[in-house]
């Protein structure tokens, strides 16, 4: 009778001490998502001439610039997955390669490179790109 009060008690704990605790991401972890979060939301403004979205993902001088650059008819824009992510307080830097096509003045103007795009780690604005522009019409100023 022991041994049946000893397998239900042990049968009734089992689901307890399996549960599973849930792992938590790491800050780095967090960071990298939320910055190719912010190349993708870039990447869907730039190419949809949504002049309001890319206000909100630029700082306030590269707004300037890509905005006055938007003469374009239309675009196609890809980003491979980042080659690196590097944190360092207060910037995140995604090194990435891009390649595009931009419609203008019925003609169409391909170009490719590697780009390291900077975030501001708090906001994750794009504050400066370097390397090459994927946010310009090749040929263009």
């Amino acid at each position: 009778m022991k041994h049946i009060y000893f397998l239900l008690l042990i049968t009734a704990l089992i689901p307890f001490a399996c549960g599973k605790d849930e792992i938590q991401p790491s800050y780095d972890s967090v960071v990298a998502t939320n910055a190719m979060n912010a190349v993708n939301a870039v990447r869907e403004a730039y190419v949809a001439k949504d002049i309001t979205a890319l206000e909100q993902k630029l700082d306030k001088d590269l707004f300037k610039t890509v905005s006055a650059r938007l003469y374009f008819e239309n675009a196609e824009l890809s980003f491979s997955a980042p080659r690196s992510v590097r944190i360092s307080d207060p910037e995140v830097k995604v090194l990435l390669n891009w390649q595009g096509a931009w419609r203008v003045e019925n003609s169409t103007r391909r170009d490719r490179g590697v780009s390291t795009m900077v975030f501001n780690i708090d906001t994750m604005k794009l504050i400066r790109i370097e390397g090459t522009n994927p946010l310009k019409v090749p040929g263009m100023n």
